[in-house]
């Protein structure tokens, strides 16, 4: 059987990204914590924060935020962040690490799309990993 010596993206462009055997694994534990926790407490999940612990409902996080959170629930996400061996601010790349994930796709889901978008994608993330 031959494989694709490259994969589409889910974006809508259609973009061309690393090929099958770079990728990393997709973490669908995670993504299923993750998917779990935004769909029981929705008013958690606020993809334009990582962290927001100010609101009236309690602590709103993005995807990576929660990534980050589960990933330690008792460190910082500079702390987690050091402690996968990224810069204190590296939290996208650590997300992404955590999570199994390109930085072209943690890009995509941590910075272009909205809430309900983020939801979709972290769903088909824990059910299907990274289809192909």
């Amino acid at each position: 059987m031959a494989y694709v010596a490259y994969v589409l993206d889910t974006r809508p462009t259609g973009v061309v990204v690393e090929a099958p055997d770079r990728l990393p694994v997709i973490n669908q534990d995670l993504f299923r914590q993750v998917y779990e926790q935004i769909c029981r407490v929705p008013e958690s999940h606020c993809q334009s924060t990582w962290e927001d612990g100010h609101g009236s409902c309690g602590t709103a996080r993005c995807v990576g935020g929660w990534a980050l959170y589960f990933t330690d629930p008792h460190a910082t996400f500079e702390e987690t962040a050091r402690n996968l061996g990224f810069a204190a601010d590296g939290w996208c790349e650590a997300a992404a690490k955590v999570l199994g994930l390109t930085m072209e796709e943690a890009d995509y889901l941590f910075y272009v799309t909205g809430d309900e978008e983020a939801v979709r994608l972290v769903e088909g993330y824990a059910l299907r990993g990274r289809a192909l």
